[in-house]
C-alpha cells in the first residue's frame, strides 16, 4: 500500500482508494484499507472527509453504531463546520440511531469546532502582523491557544 502511497498524485489518491477498496476481501482488510487512508495524511482533508463519511456508512450498513460514532467524532477534527456533509450525515446518523446524550455530544463537537476555525482565524491576520514585527510572544500564545482547542477536541 505505501508503494501506492507514493506513487500516485495526490489529486488521484481518493480513485485508487476506492478502487483498491472495492477489490479488497473481506470486512477487515476493507477497515484496514480506510483507516490507512484516512489516517495516513496522503489525502486531501476534503478527501479524507468523503473517505471517514463511507467509513462510517459502512460500519452502520453493518450494524456496528458505536464505531460509526467514533468515525464521525475523529472526522469533526477534519472537516468544517461551515460547509461539510459530515455534519449534515452525523445528525441524520444520531437521529436515527442516537439519543439525547450522543445527539448533545455531536452539537458539542461541533461547537467546539466552530470555535476552533472561528478563533484561528481572527487571531491569525493579528499573529502574523506581530510576527513580522518581531514579537515571538504572540506566536507562542497563538501555538498555545491552539494546543487547548486540540486538547478540548478530544
Amino acid at each position: 500500500m505505501s508503494v501506492y502511497d507514493q506513487a500516485v498524485p495526490p489529486n488521484e489518491k481518493l480513485s485508487m482508494y476506492e478502487i483498491y477498496i472495492a477489490r479488497a476481501a473481506g470486512v477487515p482488510k476493507t477497515r484496514e484499507i480506510y483507516e490507512q487512508a484516512i489516517v495516513s495524511g496522503g489525502l486531501p482533508e476534503k478527501d479524507a472527509i468523503k473517505m471517514c463519511i463511507k467509513y462510517a456508512e459502512l460500519e452502520h450498513s453493518l450494524g456496528e453504531i458505536d464505531r460509526a460514532r467514533k468515525i464521525y467524532v475523529y472526522a469533526s477534527c477534519l472537516a468544517d463546520p461551515h460547509n461539510s456533509d459530515l455534519w449534515i450525515n452525523w445528525h441524520e446518523f444520531e437521529v436515527q440511531h442516537g439519543n439525547e446524550d450522543t445527539f448533545r455530544d455531536m452539537l458539542r463537537i461541533k461547537r467546539s469546532v466552530n470555535a476552533g476555525h472561528s478563533q484561528t482565524s481572527v487571531m491569525l491576520p493579528e499573529c502574523i502582523m506581530q510576527k513580522a514585527n518581531g514579537d515571538a510572544t504572540a506566536v507562542n500564545e497563538l501555538e498555545k491557544v491552539e494546543d487547548e482547542m486540540v486538547a478540548l477536541r478530544v
